[in-house]
């Protein structure tokens, strides 16, 4: 069998997929993923063959104009017309691909449109990777609202639906929206990296890992003062602070305390008592990766109670049988 994947070039969009992908090598199945040519070099890091399709697009760069602009479902649609910009640009190109290659199946992260209108116009099967637990139905609205002209163009009256909807979320954290959507066990991707030697050992009497994310640091508006004041109370728990923070975007502030272990952009990987995230849910499997591992995500303004919580033994994840397919 043949599988087409596509994603959007964003990492929290991409690496999701990439586990999917091995499983299909792994059974003996051809996959090849298809991703605008800014994000080719990314996709080639997992070890898939990559092929782009769709001219070089940046979302921060497209997104730039609406960040931090209106309430949060403001912010959704406009983002939702920024991955419709991206799919109407590289819809030739899959379309293209699906006509030359002939998968036998079309895989696409919740956010990229291309490859179900492409799928949908071949008679190609169509899934869906359901990353994230909220339903961000402005998403498919605005994008639909982008292409709109692109499906008239093909005889479409609508964004297509997938056949199948695969959720790698454990059932009991999904949303009733997401309760019919099929199972699928959480497996780590974080992209490329070297992990320190510390990294893999046990802190004591806690770690904590804070991230932004890949998007939330390039966006405008984004203040590093307030992180370094959340940063600067963590360090005041008593446990060990690491920040996972692009070197570029930390350069502009302040000094961090010593107590605080700066690493950069890298993969997840350290044994944190608690992922923080401030700001939006820009990695989605990065949240995964916490339940799966009994780490509680949190927010900086909920985070002293996990930690607590983590010193008594009181936190736990998700048990593997919730987020196993039935068998």
């Amino acid at each position: 069998m043949r599988v087409l994947l596509t994603s959007v070039p964003l990492p929290g969009h991409f690496f999701p997929l990439v586990p999917l992908a091995w499983v299909f090598r792994a059974l003996g199945h051809d996959v090849l993923v298809a991703v605008p040519a800014t994000f080719v070099p990314a996709a080639c890091r997992s070890g898939l063959p990559v092929v782009p399709c769709g001219p070089a697009m940046d979302f921060v760069e497209l997104a730039a104009a609406t960040a931090g602009s209106g309430d949060a479902g403001t912010r959704r649609y406009a983002h939702g017309r920024v991955f419709g910009r991206i799919a109407a640009a590289a819809l030739p190109g899959v379309t293209g691909m699906v006509g030359s290659w002939r998968p036998d199946l079309v895989v696409s992260e919740r956010a990229e449109f291309a490859g179900p209108i492409a799928a949908a116009v071949s008679g190609v099967p169509r899934v869906e990777l359901h990353w994230g637990a909220a339903r961000l139905g402005e998403y498919r609205a605005a994008a639909a609202e982008v292409l709109a002209g692109a499906l008239a163009a093909r005889g479409l009256a609508r964004l297509p639906e997938p056949d199948r909807v695969l959720n790698p979320w454990p059932p009991s954290l999904r949303r009733p929206y997401a309760a019919a959507h099929r199972n699928l066990r959480h497996v780590s991707y974080n992209g490329d990296a070297r992990m320190p030697g510390w990294s893999v050992g046990r802190a004591a009497p806690a770690r904590i890992c804070l991230t932004l994310g890949t998007v939330v640091p390039r966006l405008p508006g984004t203040d590093g003062a307030a992180v370094v004041s959340i940063v600067d109370q963590l360090a005041g728990l008593g446990v060990e602070v690491v920040v996972a923070v692009d070197e570029a975007v930390a350069a502009g502030w302040r000094p961090l305390p010593a107590a605080v272990r700066h690493v950069g952009a890298t993969a997840a990987g350290p044994d944190p008592a608690g992922v923080c995230r401030p700001g939006a849910p820009r990695r989605p499997g990065l949240h995964a990766d916490g339940v799966r591992g009994g780490v509680p995500p949190a927010r900086a303004a909920a985070l002293r109670r996990p930690v607590r919580q983590r010193r008594r033994g009181g936190v736990r994840g998700e048990p593997a049988s919730a987020c196993s397919p039935p068998s």
